[in-house]
């Protein structure tokens, strides 16, 4: 049983993780901008994200190691040096725009400027993980965001994006 759950775990977390926020809200924008003339680009990111999903996974199975591993391998850790150096700046941009999230959304229930919130949002973030052991981090998140993805994502794009086309007429 717990097998079965950490499989499910792992692939409520994997659609989390690229539905999100931005990707809604960029949806929304274009939506807005461009009427339904970019609705294809949607649909065309979602077989390619699919298509590379489909081959890390059997890059995986048949070698038994992940595509960043198979990488240092073949052509060796100064190559691999570039990705790594550009994933540790986008991870930091992750979670500055994060922290900025959560403090506006503070903000909305505070009525008080989010620039008060971003540092301890901040601290409390940094507490949460010095404290914590990884599975409290990788099975409290994982539960609390399961409730919030079990929709179809794609139908978030797809509703987001109609609605501001609608509004926009």
């Amino acid at each position: 049983m717990s097998a079965i759950f950490d499989l499910v775990l792992g692939v409520v977390t994997s659609i989390g993780g690229f539905v999100e926020v931005g990707s809604i809200s960029t949806s929304a924008q274009a939506g807005f901008e461009f009427g339904f003339q970019l609705l294809w680009a949607v649909g065309a990111a979602t077989a390619m994200l699919a298509m590379l999903m489909e081959m890390s996974g059997r890059l995986a199975a048949v070698s038994k190691s992940t595509v960043a591993a198979a990488v240092r391998e073949r052509f060796g850790i100064d190559f691999q040096f570039v990705p790594l150096l550009a994933e540790l700046v986008i991870d930091v941009l992750l979670l500055a725009a994060e922290i900025g999230g959560a403090a506006i959304a503070v903000t909305l229930v505070t009525g008080v400027g989010f620039q008060w919130w971003i540092l301890p949002i901040g601290c409390l973030v940094w507490l949460i993980i010095w404290c914590s052991g990884f599975d409290i981090i990788e099975y409290g998140i994982g539960v609390l965001r399961s409730e919030e993805h079990t929709s179809e994502p794609q139908s978030r794009f797809g509703i987001s994006y109609a609605v501001l086309c609608l509004k926009k007429k």
